[in-house]
């Protein structure tokens, strides 16, 4: 099944158009005029348009994964990354998006730095 993702403010566009071009389905913060919004509107905003959420932001989303889980909430998975190129991020990313179903990133948190290949 297709990959919805969610890009987090940090993630440079760059890569949503490299994605795209390869039959991803992204949106980013700024294109749902998200931009300056807390890390759980982020969250609740990936939540409500069935994204998975991608980020850099590892402290602060590990946490909130966490909080969310303990309440009883829901999420189409939560990917992080560290600030690789973007030719490693999009490696990654067409990896890890190849190899799993949307299914199976619900309410995960996923280390793209995992998919990477060094």
């Amino acid at each position: 099944m297709a990959f919805s993702l969610y890009f987090d403010e940090d993630i440079p566009i760059t890569l949503a158009y490299a994605l795209r071009i390869r039959g991803y389905d992204v949106l980013t913060t700024q294109e749902a005029n998200q931009k300056g919004a807390s890390d759980r509107s982020q969250l609740l905003k990936a939540i409500q348009t069935n994204r998975s959420l991608v980020s850099f932001n590892i402290k602060d989303f590990v946490p909130l994964h966490l909080e969310f889980l303990k309440q009883g909430n829901h999420h189409k998975g939560i990917i992080l990354a560290h600030q690789d190129s973007i030719r490693e991020l999009i490696q990654g990313l067409s990896r890890l998006l190849t190899a799993k179903d949307k299914e199976d990133l619900i309410d995960q948190i996923i280390w793209l730095r995992d998919w990477i290949k060094r």
